[in-house]
């Protein structure tokens, strides 16, 4: 049996990039754990969808590096998604990143890496530049929002931390804040 795409709407472009620096709440959805080529390092597979705003729906994606082989580079990547992992929590559970109390220390604190399955949390989306011309520049998280940034104003998770017994709310010294970009 033929099947007719002639009637068919044409391919549109996949969309225009989510510009860069942009602040938007994000759900992270693990998609997998992966190796390298090598097989001598592992990487989480992550799916970030905007929740809100002018960009809702919209998706990117990003490979973290959770192991090392021991190399210098290797080592580098880990650092850096430890670093991503621990803003992504403080975002999400309202922890100021100069707390360190018990609740803090605890929210910062995963049984195991897909615990970051379904946490929401603020992120800055930059642009990723291709480094092979075949292919289409992408975007990509820059960093997450944490409490002590004026860009946090406004911003809670939908879903509500388990692990944060008392989350620090973040200081706005008695000045009103304007309401942020995303909201």
């Amino acid at each position: 049996m033929a099947i007719d795409f002639n009637n068919a709407e044409p391919q549109r472009n996949g969309g225009d990039l989510i510009p860069d620096n942009t602040i938007a709440p994000v759900r992270m959805s693990m998609r997998g754990e992966k190796m390298t080529n090598a097989k001598d390092a592992r990487m989480i597979d992550c799916e970030f969808v905007v929740t809100e705003g002018p960009f809702a729906k919209r998706r990117f994606w990003s490979m973290m590096m959770v192991t090392s082989n021991g190399s210098d580079g290797h080592d580098k990547a880990v650092s850096i998604t430890m670093s991503r992992v621990r803003g992504m929590l403080e975002s999400a559970f309202g922890i100021d990143p100069l707390d360190d109390s018990d609740a803090a220390l605890s929210g910062r604190t995963l049984e195991d890496w897909e615990d970051l399955d379904g946490l929401e949390f603020l992120a800055k989306i930059g642009i990723e530049k291709s480094k092979d011309p075949k292919y289409s520049d992408k975007n990509a998280l820059k960093s997450a929002v944490t409490p002590d940034s004026d860009d946090y104003a406004g911003f809670s998770p939908r879903k509500a931390p388990t692990k944060v017994l008392a989350p620090s709310q973040p200081s706005t010294n008695g000045a009103a804040k304007e309401r942020p970009q995303w909201a």
